[in-house]
């Protein structure tokens, strides 16, 4: 059973979505966008004893989630946003 399968990991999400519903990056920018993903901070790669710890979370939505995810975890991927505030990852849904 993968990390992610877990009683834990899931009875853990569901406590964080429910309490952080919406997207920290979406909110930063002044947008209130439902998050569907829990993210861990400082990524079960670099620090696995964080894996369950509720500090080391944060909500995404799914399209900011995979910018994270593919700029921290692979080395690529647009990052960030542009002088309007508007991410510059073209699959974003606010550049939909």
């Amino acid at each position: 059973m993968s990390f992610y399968d877990s009683p834990a990991w899931k009875a853990l999400r569901l406590a964080h979505l429910s309490g952080s519903p919406w997207c920290v990056s979406c909110a930063r920018l002044g947008y209130s966008v439902p998050a569907q993903h829990v993210d861990h901070v400082e990524t079960i790669r670099s620090n696995p004893a964080r894996r369950l710890d509720p500090s080391n979370l944060q909500s995404f939505c799914p399209s900011c989630h995979s910018v994270k995810t593919a700029t921290e975890d692979k080395g690529k991927g647009p990052r960030g946003s542009d002088l309007d505030g508007m991410p510059v990852d073209p699959s974003h849904h606010w550049n939909t």
